[in-house]
């Protein structure tokens, strides 16, 4: 269609004509609600996910002038469609961003000695086999066949220092609110829990870990024999699927209205 061939020139102005102006920005739009949409699908598929936090989408808003060339010469009519667009600013969907809500999640009661969750700000930090570090809200964890505390993915937990925690034998394994086990009445480690801006998912409910920004969590609490729940609402995420339902078709019909008005436009230019 005409005017959607380039972004850069809707920007710039004055190059496209006014109802192509209007369908890029129409169509902008249904672009930003097709990404709320797979945010808000991703959220409610994973209100069962331990420690799982919702996520949202920010798009940045571009104003553009809202311009239409004047006829060449005084007094030469105007041309077919022309409308006069004086003080006018179109409001066009820029880039998207994903956002992270970190509220806390119910903390939900399992009587299991192996589960955790933590109270605060701070995340259980895990290692893969070839070292690589990640983040975790999710403490549901076993113990290997010598003695490791792992995760469900089969990551190594760590401790204070960086150490990979062993407990032996977990029938007696205690664990105080802040993070310190205790094994067989031994203290045997503490959990390493930090605090970092999130950044990025990397799948099975892990975060990507830097350590320049991690610091050593000092208000974080950890439960022994519960797991955090989601954040997610599910009334709340239905009610905006509902919402962007509804301006994606909105969008839709502005396009298909002005995809109309050209061919009409077009038709009657050609008499």
């Amino acid at each position: 269609q005409e005017g959607f061939s380039s972004e850069r020139e809707f920007k710039r102005g004055g190059r496209m004509s006014i109802t192509a102006q209007f369908l890029f920005v129409a169509a902008s739009g249904a672009r930003a609600m097709e990404r709320k949409l797979e945010s808000v699908t991703n959220n409610i598929a994973n209100v069962d996910t331990t420690g799982y936090k919702r996520e949202g989408v920010k798009f940045s808003t571009i104003y553009v002038p809202l311009t239409q060339p004047p006829p060449s010469k005084p007094g030469q009519p105007h041309p077919v469609g022309y409308i006069p667009t004086y003080n006018l600013v179109l409001n066009y969907a820029g880039s998207s961003e994903n956002v992270i809500y970190m509220e806390q999640g119910a903390l939900r009661e399992t009587g299991n000695k192996l589960d955790f969750a933590i109270e605060g700000k701070g995340f259980f930090v895990v290692e893969d086999d070839k070292g690589n570090r990640f983040l975790t809200r999710d403490g549901s964890f076993k113990v290997d066949s010598q003695g490791f505390l792992r995760n469900n993915s089969g990551f190594y937990v760590l401790g204070t220092g960086g150490q990979r925690i062993r407990v032996g034998s977990f029938s007696d394994l205690y664990v105080s609110e802040d993070g310190r086990i205790y094994s067989q009445g031994d203290e045997v480690g503490k959990f390493l829990i930090v605090e970092q801006p999130v950044k990025e998912r990397v799948g099975h409910n892990l975060w990507v870990y830097d350590e320049r920004e991690a610091k050593i969590s000092e208000t974080s609490k950890v439960y022994q024999g519960f797991l955090e729940d989601s954040n997610v609402n599910v009334v709340y995420e239905m009610v905006k699927m509902i919402e962007a339902h509804r301006e994606f078709d909105a969008n839709l019909n502005v396009i298909k209205a002005g995809d109309e008005l050209l061919a009409s436009l077009n038709d009657f230019g050609r008499v």
